[in-house]
């Protein structure tokens, strides 16, 4: 198993320079929605592997996150997190039912399985919230559409861009505060995710979230157990 720390250092690079054909158009909810359907229809139980970068609302919070999803229920993931000038770096494999964890040392020690609670599931995300704390009876206007802005090239490779725009305008503050989050999506031409980025921010100040995902998907992927130093 081979863990490559540039390739989480070139996230937040994100060296591939898009290049844009054709002109944007509005487009329905339905039609993203079926998009991204089929997206994650289609890339159920292929080896995958995703590369996360975020930062944070805070000044100087951030992370880069490699995950990896092989064959066979193996999983494999790297984060390194910043906050407040600390760096916080966590590994971790699954080969089935077995875990190993990275210490701080570098070892790795095997934990003891899961018990299984109630039914089972498989899947990987990202998200992220932000309250307004704000209380009014006059309700916030709410305006939300959707793009498809084009083709763009992304490593080589073709790809079809779409935006979700979601808008909420709290009029009851003076001065008005305006919260706008993004989600765009890049898909290839076999309906295959390429590319993701969700921006969360509040127009006019510094509180902005942001993070961007790119994805490969290759069969040769492979994730093996490490020797672990304290075994459970």
């Amino acid at each position: 198993m081979r863990f490559v720390l540039p390739i989480l250092i070139a996230v937040t690079a994100l060296v591939s320079v898009p290049t844009f054909f054709g002109q944007s158009r509005q487009i329905t909810e339905a039609e993203l929605t079926k998009l991204n359907t089929e997206a994650t229809e289609r890339r159920k139980g292929l080896p995958i592997r995703q590369k996360t970068s975020t930062t944070g609302y805070d000044a100087g919070v951030s992370s880069e996150t490699l995950y990896e999803f092989g064959p066979n229920s193996t999983y494999h993931y790297l984060s390194i997190k910043r906050a407040n000038g600390v760096e916080t770096k966590t590994e971790g494999i699954r080969i089935g039912d077995i875990r190993y964890t990275r210490q701080q040392d570098g070892s790795w020690i095997k934990e003891p399985p899961q018990q299984k609670v109630g039914g089972s599931g498989s899947g990987n995300g990202n998200g992220n919230g932000s309250g307004s704390g704000i209380g009014s009876s006059t309700p916030p206007e709410s305006t939300t559409e959707y793009l498809y802005i084009g083709s763009e090239k992304i490593h080589g490779q073709v790809t079809s861009h779409f935006r979700k725009t979601h808008t909420v305008k709290f009029t009851s503050r003076t001065p008005v505060l305006t919260r706008r989050v993004v989600d765009d999506y890049w898909f290839g031409a076999d309906v295959m995710l390429v590319k993701e980025s969700h921006e969360d921010e509040f127009i006019n100040t510094s509180r902005r979230y942001k993070s961007v995902t790119e994805y490969e998907y290759n069969k040769d992927i492979k994730i093996t157990a490490p020797i672990p130093d304290r075994p459970q």
